[in-house]
């Protein structure tokens, strides 16, 4: 069986305070211009440090924008300042390098992930309170059940919260699955969580629907489009656009006749 790798981003401890990330920030938009910096170093992790240009957008600023969700504009500038301080390399017209990133990488196998944590569960066991604090301080062990429960309990209680509606991941995700013949899981925490800021925001179950039809009537045909149709990308920043847009219906193509609006 393959063993899965774990990567993430490490950020050295005076990141903000380097010269080119403060002068970043000063601009005007600066704040959002280095999320989408953050952004862009995160989708490169497993291509280490390098983003391609797959033709799915106008052009890799368009696709970028795209498949970070990002305006284009932003994203546009950000480009162009990480450009002119040696942040980012055009390598080719596909092929774009983010300098920094191989220094900032992080990334663990799955196996060495069990035996890091068993090492540590071992440790931990073998740990005994010094005889100060006997009868005072609980075990590490205990700690941490208490802990488990504790956030047990608050889960439950954001269930269970007076006014707070009761979410049918399952539905939502079912009835997208139904619509684009793919096999998205309710359980996933990245889904339920969008799912929930949605619902958050006052959006209810037949919002989501509609918003999956107005999708599926528009990008399932388009094989570019179609990956497009996903949680993260129907039920995040731009779901109230979608929801809004106007779709022409008609008797062909899933009871619809798709009409192309600005993504």
């Amino acid at each position: 069986m393959s063993s899965k790798t774990y990567f993430w981003l490490k950020l050295k401890d005076d990141f903000f305070d380097e010269i080119e990330i403060k002068r970043l920030r000063r601009m005007a938009g600066g704040d959002t211009y280095t999320i989408i910096y953050l952004k862009m170093l995160l989708l490169s992790l497993k291509e280490e440090g390098n983003l391609f240009f797959d033709g799915i957008g106008d052009d890799f600023i368009d696709e970028l924008s795209l498949d970070i969700d990002e305006d284009l504009d932003d994203v546009k500038m950000t480009i162009a300042y990480l450009k002119s301080k040696g942040l980012l390399e055009v390598v080719t017209n596909e092929k774009y390098h983010l300098n920094a990133l191989p220094e900032m990488v992080g990334k663990e196998t799955d196996s060495a992930r069990r035996m890091r944590r068993k090492r540590l569960r071992d440790n931990k066991a073998i740990e005994k309170p010094s005889q100060c604090d006997k009868g005072v301080r609980k075990s590490d062990t205990e700690i941490e059940k208490e802990l488990e429960l504790e956030k047990e309990l608050e889960l439950e209680k954001d269930k269970n919260v007076v006014g707070q509606p009761d979410i049918d991941y399952k539905e939502i995700v079912s009835y997208l699955n139904k619509k684009t013949n793919k096999n998205f899981r309710s359980t996933t925490k990245k889904t339920q969580t969008l799912i929930k800021a949605r619902i958050n925001e006052g959006f209810t179950e037949d919002d989501f629907k509609k918003v999956i039809d107005n999708k599926v009537s528009e990008w399932k045909s388009d094989k570019e489009m179609n990956k497009y149709l996903r949680p993260e990308t129907l039920f995040g920043t731009k779901f109230e656009g979608y929801l809004n847009q106007q779709v022409k219906q008609n008797i062909v193509d899933m009871g619809y006749d798709p009409e192309r609006d600005s993504f």
